[in-house]
């Protein structure tokens, strides 16, 4: 009922759904649930598509895309603008975008103000499962379920991630500690990774506890099988709300990075407002709570939605 004011509040159309209508969304899984909040007006893509979708686009306006090319560092060119160093030679752009993930953090050590930026990893299993009859997505703050145009099942434990321990997680530690009480119930904490991993390997004890749980809900039968298993590195902040913002008082570079977990969901919005700020425009909206320097300038966090 909190999220469904909420939601009224900022314009989204929601339908508070009773016990026999997600009987009509999950045939047989109504028993587990007595109310529901739907969300007609929400979107769901596949990942993978949409990420080709959006680079095709970006070509077609003409944008140029390098792939597998890592960037070592930047500096301010002693021409103007800023060098980029990566593996495939050096660039001089006029702006600079920073939106690397967990590579972000280093990107800008240069700066006078850290970017406390920790990872957590998540794991994902995908099933095949005849006898569903079910399809949509959705949450019960425990697990999250899909069931795709292809009828493939998947799934994700919302309180089941990893953080491996490391010296960033040493160095970081205080900014985290008013929100330890919300993160340490969710995450486990693991030893570092011996060797360098270009993706984190998918949990085997999480995948049961997803597979267990979906079962208890009724959203698999005794013949669903696995298809495919991943894990992902999703890079956080200790308010859980993203950088977004110039670097410094230059302009010359926009930092948009540590979105928790929730930067698929925001992108189109956070697309118009770094265009704006590239193109010396003022933001449509207030971006005081996002500044990456809050972290050091002895701003009180307010924490957002947990990751």
């Amino acid at each position: 009922e909190g999220f469904y004011d909420a939601l009224l509040e900022h314009g989204v159309c929601a339908q508070m759904i009773s016990k026999d209508a997600i009987e009509t969304f999950l045939s047989g899984s109504s028993n587990k649930w007595n109310v529901g909040l739907k969300t007609p007006g929400d979107g769901r893509v596949e990942p993978r598509n949409a990420t080709l979708a959006i680079a095709c686009a970006a070509h077609r306006a003409g944008a140029m895309i390098f792939e597998a090319c890592s960037v070592f560092s930047i500096e301010a060119s002693q021409t103007g603008g800023i060098r980029i160093f990566t593996n495939s030679g050096d660039i001089v752009a006029e702006k600079l975008v920073i939106s690397a993930g967990l590579g972000s953090a280093k990107l800008i050590s240069h700066a006078p103000y850290a970017l406390p930026q920790l990872a957590i990893e998540s794991t994902v299993v995908e099933l095949s499962d005849p006898n569903a009859s079910w399809y949509g997505c959705g949450s019960d703050g425990a697990l999250a379920f899909y069931r795709n145009q292809h009828g493939h099942i998947g799934l994700s434990a919302c309180d089941d991630f990893c953080h491996r321990l490391g010296v960033d997680t040493l160095r970081y530690i205080g900014h985290y500690r008013r929100v330890l009480s919300k993160c340490l119930p969710m995450t486990r904490l693991s030893r570092p990774k011996l060797k360098p991993q270009v993706n984190p390997t998918s949990r085997q004890a999480t995948i049961e506890v997803c597979l267990k749980r979906a079962r208890n809900r009724s959203l698999l039968s005794a013949d669903a099988r696995i298809l495919r298993q991943w894990a992902g590195e999703i890079d956080v902040l200790p308010d859980f709300l993203p950088a977004l913002g110039e670097l410094d008082d230059s302009g010359s570079v926009v930092v948009a990075t540590g979105f928790s977990g929730h930067g698929f969901g925001t992108a189109p919005a956070v697309a118009r407002v770094v265009r704006d700020l590239i193109a010396g425009k003022r933001p449509e909206h207030d971006l005081t709570r996002f500044r990456p320097q809050r972290f050091s300038d002895g701003t009180r966090l307010q924490p957002g939605p947990t990751f």
